[in-house]
């Protein structure tokens, strides 16, 4: 286990109680290291909404907790990632600044709520306060790192129902630890986000991992697939900012392979039912050459990159029966490429705000080592081995 039950649950108990919706993720909640590098035990969302409301700040206090100075945790540095919603941000930071002023850059809290509600608003709607060091529960003398993210209620369930960034709808395409949990909030996440997430992996798999003999996908190529949707179009993956292996790592990680069938057993059901396909442990069985089976993955995607790739459906719809294997998967191939185009056109613009709004958020010099930290992770890897 990376991180403790009571650790994810103190760090959630030091905000202001109008949180509605919460979770952990990343490597700092879940290994992602490879089984033969590390046993990890899989985490269970603790239950623990009702202390939550009423359990004082157990975190650092401001005096205590000098952010400027440059000082790291005492613990692993490993940072732990959490998602924070909220029906109304802008009280929430109003709270939050009284209550964990030194969690702010310099210029925000000088400029107060007003200013952050403004940066809030921009791009994705997430506004980060990252590398925050937060005491542990076990260990007093022990901190933790956290970049915690704030959003509005609003946002979130419109990127959940209509992926109008997949900013933080992408992070709940993969497994996630729920800190806080709201039974409207998932069910947009079952209903809509994971459905679209399956339909869109689905529809972009590379051809030659589907065996055409028998029509199987292994089941990993398709948790592949799930994963790298919200990198489609992402700055930091062209900037060598993340992890070149990222995408195996979420997959392979000791534990993620079962993660994953928890959180996508119901929407594999769902198309099971409806005889699009059959799942045994290791494989999905699935004609993805089907004109048929496409237009169903197209109908289950939400109403945005529907219009976006239209004109695919179109082509799908009339396709000749007398078309050659070789016309066919040109045409898929075609397909497939603009689906992931299309993505890429709705992660890019906001994942570009949401970068450079760092400067704003958490100012020069957290922004330097943060960066520092995800190029270490990224292109300067090559320089480094």
């Amino acid at each position: 286990m990376v991180v403790t039950k009571i650790d994810l649950q103190t760090i959630v108990r030091i905000f202001p109680n109008n949180i509605s919706y919460a979770f952990g993720y990343g490597s700092g909640v879940f290994s992602q290291e490879q089984p033969e590098q590390r046993r990890t035990n899989d985490l269970q969302p603790p239950s623990f909404k009702e202390d939550h409301a009423t359990t004082p700040n157990s975190g650092l206090d401001g005096e205590e907790q000098d952010e400027e100075d440059g000082s790291t945790a005492t613990s692993s540095g490993t940072m732990i990632d959490v998602i924070l919603s909220t029906k109304c941000t802008k009280s929430w930071h109003s709270d939050n600044l009284i209550r964990n002023p030194m969690h702010y850059s310099s210029l925000s809290r000088i400029m107060g709520p007003e200013f952050i509600e403004i940066v809030q608003n921009w791009g994705a709607g997430v506004y980060f306060n990252p590398m925050v060091q937060i005491r542990g529960a076990e260990d007093r003398r022990k901190r933790q790192l956290v970049k915690y993210g704030v959003i509005s209620e609003k946002r979130l369930k419109n990127d959940l129902r209509h992926w109008d960034s997949i900013y933080i709808a992408g992070r709940l395409q993969k497994p996630t630890f729920t800190l806080c949990s709201c039974d409207e909030i998932l069910q947009l996440q079952e209903e809509y986000n994971l459905r679209y997430a399956l339909s869109a992996a689905l529809l972009i798999l590379p051809q030659s991992t589907c065996k055409n003999d028998d029509k199987h996908v292994r089941i990993e190529d398709v948790f592949e697939s799930i994963a790298g949707l919200s990198y489609l179009g992402d700055p930091r993956v062209s900037a060598g900012a993340e992890d070149p292996n990222k995408v195996k790592k979420l997959v392979y990680a000791t534990g993620q392979l079962d993660r994953f069938h928890s959180l996508y057993k119901g929407q594999f059901r769902k198309l099971e039912e409806i005889g699009l396909l059959s799942l045994t442990d290791d494989s999905v069985q699935i004609n993805l050459m089907e004109a048929s089976t496409r237009k169903t993955l197209y109908k289950r995607l939400p109403s945005n990159l529907q219009y976006e790739t239209r004109s695919l459906i179109y082509e799908q719809q009339n396709q000749r029966l007398d078309m050659d294997i070789h016309d066919s998967q040109q045409l898929i191939e075609k397909s497939r490429r603009k689906m992931m185009e299309s993505i890429s056109k709705i992660v890019a613009p906001s994942a570009r705000i949401q970068s450079a709004k760092g400067l704003l958020t958490a100012g020069l010099s957290k922004s330097v080592r943060y960066a520092t930290a995800k190029l270490a992770k990224g292109s300067l890897q090559r320089f480094i081995k």
